[in-house]
């Protein structure tokens, strides 16, 4: 006949509250649940302080944009200044004259994420600085959700006048400090860094720009041509979108607490199986301390049920 199951009697090691056995007893718990804990925090990894994953921010042009020129002659140094900021572009504060502006975004896989956005631009004069400045919104949703405006900026300057612009660069994102995970959509910055163009320099309001904790930053190269119409300066620009910008962001609570446990567990598992089935197991078993040991045989109450059930059992002989 063989055998289903084999069921074993177990000794119970009992004593006074007081006792040194349970003194022994308490101690190793303690150690066996607490010390995991300390030896994974002192470890500087035991949970998730900082995270960092990569996704493709959705870009898209705000329609403003500034453009500032200084040209010098032997009598004079004159600036000029064409902005289309919805607040300014109904007064008289623009001096350059309207310039010729084109663009196009391309979007190879229809997602709503361009991969580009490409801008010619058309000035008269032959100026000897040009600044210019474009806002754009910019929005990510993958783990942190955020809106925000942000601003391509180019400064090229040349003795011999700017004739020719082209510049071809990457539109990164720059983090003071991880951004805090809040499970819900924040809106920073909700305000167009050109909103108070007036009141500063292009070169101004590009420094305070950079002192936000996050703003987006043109990197890339710039190539002026000083030969070529002495009456017009072509800019051509193209601002490529990274496809896998790196985000740093804080875990909420919940995202530090699971990778804690799940060390705190590894940690606990090798100081349970020394500490109470080995060492504490040892002591007991070989009365080290001594204490009460109780054979865990079935009571009368448990073999009189045990008689009822076969009772109710039909004869193994039918």
């Amino acid at each position: 006949m063989p055998q289903l199951y084999k069921d074993t009697y177990k000794k119970v090691y009992n004593h006074n509250f007081f006792s040194a056995a349970n003194f022994c007893t308490m101690v190793m718990v303690f150690f066996v649940v607490v010390m995991p804990f300390f030896l994974g925090y002192l470890s500087q990894n035991f949970y998730k302080k900082s995270g960092i994953y990569f996704e493709m921010p959705k870009v898209s042009f705000l329609k403003e944009f500034a453009i500032e020129t200084v040209e010098v002659t032997a009598s004079a140094t004159s600036t000029k200044f064409f902005t289309t900021v919805p607040t300014y572009t109904h007064k008289n504060y623009n001096t350059l004259a309207p310039p010729y502006f084109s663009y196009y975004k391309e979007d190879q896989d229809n997602d709503d994420h361009p991969e580009k956005f490409v801008f010619d631009i058309n000035i008269r004069g032959n100026p000897e600085s040009l600044t210019l400045a474009l806002a754009f919104q910019y929005d990510i949703d993958e783990i942190i959700e955020s809106k925000m405006k942000n601003m391509v900026y180019i400064n090229v300057n040349d003795p011999n006048g700017i004739s020719k612009v082209d510049a071809y660069g990457v539109f990164a994102l720059a983090q003071r400090s991880p951004r805090k995970n809040e499970y819900q959509e924040s809106v920073i910055y909700n305000s167009s860094p050109l909103d108070k163009v007036l009141n500063s320099s292009l070169t101004q309001l590009y420094k305070d720009y950079l002192s936000r904790q996050e703003y987006s930053y043109f990197s890339g190269n710039t190539v002026v041509s000083p030969y070529g119409d002495p009456n017009m300066v072509q800019i051509h620009l193209e601002v490529s979108i990274p496809k896998l910008q790196e985000i740093r962001y804080t875990p909420a609570l919940l995202e530090s607490l699971k990778s804690a446990w799940v060390q705190y567990i590894y940690i606990l598992i090798p100081f349970y199986i020394v500490l109470i089935l080995l060492i504490l197991r040892f002591i007991l078993s070989n009365q080290i301390i001594e204490t009460h040991i109780f054979n865990n045989l079935p009571t009368k109450k448990d073999l009189r049920w045990y008689r009822k059930f076969r009772e109710l059992m039909p004869n193994q002989g039918q």
